[in-house]
């Protein structure tokens, strides 16, 4: 145990001037490592800029969640395909708003729920007139969809009970209509009624998941009032709903089952009468898309660097050889083999680490010259992350360790009597 002990500590002191040696002798000999120093530097480089390109879509995933809720599940009528009582199958369902608080009723599972209908119709001011969405909807949607307002304030449960004529612009749609930027109290006119807006959304930018139309662009009125304007009576679109916890989606749809079935008159079984599209398994089928991206790129760079390190290998190979009376004659001065070890591999991972490095300082910058780009809104920058640095320092350690295997074997090998009788 002390001798183990003792060859470590003397490795660990003579292991900082046999790098140092190494640098000096690449110093020299530099036109031989040139080109597998450029290798190492394209190499790590890949590395790097994979598996930023992998993080950067994970956070463009994730903030993509965050701009339009994770947690939802929207309830639609769809048609029904079994007989029930004399009613024959292919029966359209058609929600209606007190469906929203049937819902409530039956299920204690339920933090927030909202009926919704949209309307493609014009959104008109005394400067502008364009084409827009409405969503008129109950006030849980803005918990539901993640909608914070920036100036104002959002609707309210009085606004529905009351079906005012008021209206929440998404960003974009706000600039458009009111250039001045004075929009809050004024009138704006929805599919041919006077809306006073009452808020202003923060802008969300680009989105994962739209509802016909980025939020930036739509306008928010309340329930009551868009289905008073587009003469729906109580029908509604869709119900979305948001479990107290994701665990209970499931048992939340069989509640909105229960709820709904003997008002709409549905066969138990019949699954395809609603339609229930639920954001946790499509956000889980698109993250486990990203993780295999994410793995993918890493794995190509990977193997990108691993042939940079056959590449380093082959070098040290032919340096061995070539220095074999020079390693004989160390030997017969009286260094030990594990000296001679030592020395192939810092001169090993001096060349990579050396690449690696470089490639590294290269990668980081391009990341940041390709986040200063005007790229589109749905196209990720790469993300340097800590994780995204510590995996490839890790992968050049692992490169560097298993190019100076071969050739340290080879110069373990050297037999200093045979060699200094070499002329």
């Amino acid at each position: 145990m002390n001798g183990g002990g003792a060859r470590w500590r003397r490795a660990l002191r003579l292991f900082p001037v046999l790098l140092e040696d190494a640098a000096l002798e690449i110093r020299e000999d530099w036109r031989r490592h040139l080109l597998t120093f450029v290798g190492l530097v394209w190499g790590s480089a890949s590395v790097v800029l994979l598996l930023a390109l992998g993080t950067g879509f994970m956070g463009f995933l994730d903030l993509g969640v965050e701009k339009t809720g994770a947690r939802w599940t929207a309830v639609e009528g769809e048609y029904t395909t079994a007989e029930n009582g004399g009613l024959r199958p292919g029966r359209p369902i058609r929600l209606e708003r007190e469906d929203v608080q049937r819902i409530r009723a039956a299920s204690p599972r339920v933090a927030l729920a909202a009926g919704e209908i949209l309307m493609a119709t014009t959104a008109e001011s005394r400067a502008k007139t364009r084409a827009t969405i409405v969503s008129a909807a109950h006030s849980d949607l803005a918990g539901i969809r993640n909608h914070h307002v920036a100036r104002g304030r959002y609707l309210d449960e009085r606004d529905e009970a009351e079906a005012r004529r008021v209206a929440v612009l998404g960003a974009a749609l706000a600039r458009v209509l009111f250039p001045d930027g004075r929009a809050l109290g004024e009138s704006v006119r929805i599919a041919g009624s006077a809306f006073r807006v009452v808020g202003i959304l923060e802008e969300k930018g680009f989105q994962l998941m739209t509802n016909m139309d980025l939020h930036d662009n739509m306008a928010f009125v309340p329930l009551s009032a868009g289905q008073r304007v587009a003469g729906r009576g109580d029908e509604i679109d869709r119900v979305y709903l948001e479990p107290l916890r994701i665990a209970e989606t499931e048992a939340l749809e069989r509640d909105v089952w229960h709820a709904l079935g003997p008002r709409h008159r549905l066969v138990p079984g019949d699954d395809e009468a609603l339609r229930f599209d639920r954001v946790p398994d499509m956000i889980g089928g698109i993250r486990n898309v990203f993780v295999a991206l994410e793995l993918l790129l890493g794995l190509v760079g990977t193997l990108t660097l691993a042939l940079s390190g056959v590449g380093v290998a082959n070098l040290m190979v032919a340096l061995v050889n070539g220095r074999r009376r020079e390693l004989a004659m160390r030997r017969a001065c009286g260094a030990r083999r594990s000296d001679l070890l030592l020395q192939i591999v810092a001169e090993t991972l001096a060349i990579v680490f050396g690449g690696g490095l470089a490639g590294i300082v290269l990668a980081v910058g391009i990341c940041f010259a390709i986040s200063a780009l005007p790229l589109p809104p749905a196209v990720p920058d790469p993300q340097i992350s800590s994780g995204v640095l510590l995996t490839t320092i890790l992968v050049l350690s692992l490169v560097g360790f298993g190019a100076a295997l071969g050739p340290a074997r080879i110069a373990g090998r050297v037999d200093p009597s045979a060699a200094l009788r070499v002329s």
